[in-house]
């Protein structure tokens, strides 16, 4: 295992130290490659970390940002990802950013995923990661018991986007695989909540665990920082 812990009380005070860190991991990136790549999670976990990071000292003309996963819905859907990045995010200097939604319209999800499959097969190492968790210990759009979700959570799978049907949950998705999202030089897990919390330390605490989000906290290929609060 490889990771490591912050336990804030306060949700502003670990958004506030969870931007720090990944300013200093983007402008470090650009300065020394020119550009420099963020792949973010959806749902309502990491609003106020875009609202932050959006106003943040970064040079958003050379930074390109990806999702994790992505609904396939509209993005003028309540329920889109990519809608959350650009009303929330990409604003003010850093709607300068590039940005590249995974839902395309017209064409059929496992379609799509395979020209996605491409795309970021061929993407060098991502520079930042920031995943979430749900209260079914899934992260990105790795759901328990959704069919192919063993085979995109095998490290050693180097298919980089799946489509996937969750079983409790609403939408037909795409997600980036265990293989792909551990393919950067940095990775964290922002959580909320005291119930959030329990489980963390639950999976941290059983090395066996086989839900989702266990494979990326037991893995040794890349640390994890984990940001979490307690209340």
């Amino acid at each position: 295992m490889s990771y490591r812990i912050g336990t804030y009380q306060d949700p502003d005070v670990l958004e506030a130290k969870l931007v720090d860190e990944l300013c200093g991991r983007l402008q470090h990136a650009i300065r020394m490659r020119g550009h420099a790549s963020l792949v973010v999670s959806g749902g309502r976990t990491p609003l106020g970390l875009f609202r932050r990071l959006s106003q943040a000292d970064i040079d958003f003309s050379n930074l390109s940002v990806y999702l994790c996963d992505e609904r396939w819905v509209d993005i003028d859907h309540p329920d889109s990802n990519a809608r959350q990045v650009k009303t929330v995010f990409m604003q003010g200097a850093a709607a300068q950013v590039e940005f590249l939604p995974m839902y395309a319209e017209g064409v059929e999800a496992e379609l799509h995923a395979r020209r996605l499959n491409t795309f970021f097969g061929d993407l060098p190492k991502f520079d930042v990661v920031v995943l979430g968790m749900g209260m079914d210990g899934h992260t990105a759009s790795l759901f328990p018991g959704a069919q192919g979700v063993a085979q995109a959570l095998d490290p050693n799978n180097q298919c980089a986007v799946v489509a996937v049907t969750p079983l409790d949950a609403p939408h037909e998705r795409l997600t980036l695989t265990a293989s792909r999202l551990l393919n950067t030089r940095a990775l964290y897990l922002q959580i909320s909540g005291k119930d959030k919390n329990d489980l963390l330390q639950n999976i941290l605490s059983t090395p066996g665990n086989t839900l989702p989000i266990a494979t990326f906290l037991h893995q040794t290929q890349v640390r994890l920082d984990i940001f979490t609060t307690v209340g």
